[in-house]
């Protein structure tokens, strides 16, 4: 078989008066390399931005610049990134989440008067935490780390401590965030 193939890639073509071997040659030396990157697919949809500048992609939420809230918006995704676009223009880009009821969020998204910079009420909540204990001071500076919270993140957070010193008590703290 083998035999029968290299004479039949050897052998001259009468239309063309040029042999397999030497079209392939003639071809090869116009074609381009492969792409490095693999080809990836993409799925597309149409979302409404929601009024905390937010769209939601499978259960999660990833923020859009505030001037297009209450507008349409393209998205394209797939298992690894999500691109947010209005009509040819990138407006986001962003990881997918992993998990349900995430957002991730740009502070670049958001307009300056919506960025609220909760670092002193942060600071007597750590306060407060210290008096309570070494532990509940620990979970409150690695829950909450200083930094700008976006309007969204400000939420009711209640967090139930069971302090071993205080024989079955449960001591229950409301935070505003």
């Amino acid at each position: 078989m083998e035999k029968y193939l290299t004479s039949k890639m050897n052998e001259v073509i009468k239309e063309r008066k040029l042999s397999r071997n030497e079209l392939l040659s003639h071809e090869l030396e116009r074609m381009n390399p492969l792409p490095v990157m693999s080809f990836e697919l993409f799925d597309y949809k149409r979302c409404k931005v929601h009024p905390d500048c937010h769209i939601r992609h499978q259960k999660n939420f990833y923020s859009v610049p505030y001037r297009f809230v209450s507008k349409e918006v393209e998205v394209k995704f797939n298992e690894k990134l999500i691109y947010i676009y209005s009509e040819t223009y990138l407006i986001g880009i962003h990881s997918i989440a992993v998990g349900q009821g995430h957002y991730v969020s740009n502070p670049a998204h958001y307009p300056e008067d919506k960025l609220i910079d909760i670092n002193d009420h942060l600071n007597s909540v750590r306060q407060k935490a210290k008096k309570i204990g070494p532990n509940t001071e620990l979970l409150i500076k690695c829950r909450f780390p200083l930094k700008v919270f976006c309007f969204h993140t400000i939420e009711l957070c209640q967090i139930r401590i069971e302090h071993d010193f205080v024989p079955s008590n449960h001591i229950n703290h409301i935070f505003y965030f």
